[in-house]
């Protein structure tokens, strides 16, 4: 509701520039967020990050996650408002997202195969949210979580659509990959039709 929605703003406003401009890159990881990830993504010391994120965490905006050096929006109304209100930072922003995971993934990304997906299609770096979307779907079918390897292989089917004729013609054979792995897939649950 709007009354939240304000309330909520009322709150963000009373921070400083620099706090709320790390509160909108963190909104872009969701609920919850790694203190790494989000001083990978800004750029910022971990000592500036930590001073910046102060005055949220006073404000209960955010809360420390024990024992991870995780820490979380205190409610998920407060990231959704921040989260809403980037707009067309928004591409950017998970851009920024996608390029710090990959960095921590470093030669092993199919582990995080998932978010970088998630990240890179925000961004609409369709490439990027192919190639790990497949990776995702692999990694599932590989550990015979066959629900979500049909997700993620019909997540890349989604972004083949969304190409354009001229890039999906370079990706023709991760193409027919796609449908013969969730052919697959899709046997090994039963559904033959």
């Amino acid at each position: 509701p709007q009354n939240v929605r304000d309330a909520v703003w009322r709150r963000i406003r009373r921070l400083g520039p620099d706090t709320q401009t790390l509160l909108r890159q963190a909104s872009v990881w969701g609920l919850a967020f790694r203190l790494d990830d989000l001083q990978a993504m800004s750029g910022l010391s971990r000592w500036e990050a930590l001073e910046h994120l102060d005055m949220a965490l006073e404000r209960e905006l955010v809360q420390e996650v024990h024992g991870d050096s995780m820490l979380r929006f205190s409610h998920s109304e407060i990231q959704d408002v921040i989260y809403v209100d980037i707009g067309r930072w928004r591409r950017l922003l998970h851009r920024q997202a996608g390029e710090a995971l990959e960095r921590r993934a470093g030669a092993a990304p199919e582990c995080m195969a998932g978010e970088l997906a998630y990240h890179f299609s925000e961004a609409e770096e369709l490439e990027k949210a192919l190639g790990y979307s497949f990776q995702a779907a692999c990694h599932a079918a590989a550990t015979r979580a066959n629900p979500v390897a049909r997700l993620w292989y019909n997540r890349a089917l989604d972004i083949f659509g969304r190409l354009g004729p001229t890039k999906a013609v370079e990706f023709q054979s991760l193409w027919l990959s796609v449908h013969e792995s969730l052919a697959a897939v899709l046997a090994l649950m039963g559904q033959y039709d």
